[in-house]
């Protein structure tokens, strides 16, 4: 089977934001479109990335060296990386984007909805930036590794022809810098799709999810 990891916003398992994992089995995505749903949990807010300095901040390898094997090995999963799809929203959301393109050789299709992308396109403060960016990624060296900006001007090349991007953005705090990454895609070629909605409740059971699994399924927005 293929396999969907439903990345997490919170630490540990919470419910301030819904449950991801209950929304799919709530409506039946995972029998509809015959996958293995996963959701892993981490010891702190994942950003899904690798902190300079914090062992216990270790996001991105966690998931490519302990989850994602830890599956193959106990479940009957497709092999290759038109097996694997990620499905975030928020920090996630940025989350799914980066790794993607990271790994376009790990991964075939990510949805994000509502993505964070303050840190990279704003609005927010100079202050606000570089204590977020001390916080996740350690230090700016690090946080430009993972910068959605610079993946797609460094990477747009590696996902081939076929879209494998559906972001949404609603109105609010984060659509102004979800357009400019909309826009940034388009001028590097890279195929994608985008939709800008108007504003849901920042949850994952506000209604977005079954479109956006049938993008992952189907290849169909």
């Amino acid at each position: 089977y293929r396999t969907l990891y439903i990345l997490p916003v919170e630490a540990g398992h919470p419910q301030r934001f819904g449950d991801g994992l209950e929304e799919v089995r709530k409506r039946g995505l995972h029998d509809r479109y015959q996958l293995i749903t996963i959701a892993p949990e981490f010891t702190a807010p994942p950003w899904f990335a690798d902190h300079d300095t914090d062992p216990g901040k270790r996001d991105e390898s966690f998931l490519l060296k302990d989850v994602i094997p830890l599956i193959d090995r106990g479940y009957p999963t497709k092999q290759g990386p038109q097996s694997r799809l990620l499905l975030g929203f928020s920090k996630s959301g940025w989350g799914a984007i980066s790794l993607i393109l990271r790994h376009p050789h790990l991964f075939h299709r990510v949805a994000a909805w509502d993505p964070g992308v303050r840190i990279d396109t704003g609005p927010m403060s100079r202050t606000d930036r570089q204590e977020r960016i001390q916080s996740i990624f350690g230090n700016s060296k690090t946080f430009e590794r993972y910068r959605l900006s610079n993946l797609i001007r460094w990477n747009a090349d590696q996902l081939g022809n076929e879209a494998r991007i559906f972001y949404y953005h609603c109105q609010g705090n984060r659509a102004a810098g979800g357009a400019r990454l909309h826009q940034q895609m388009i001028g590097m070629g890279l195929p994608h799709h985008y939709l800008f909605e108007p504003e849901r409740r920042h949850r994952w059971d506000s209604g977005w999810i079954p479109k956006a699994v049938r993008f992952l399924a189907e290849g169909t927005p």
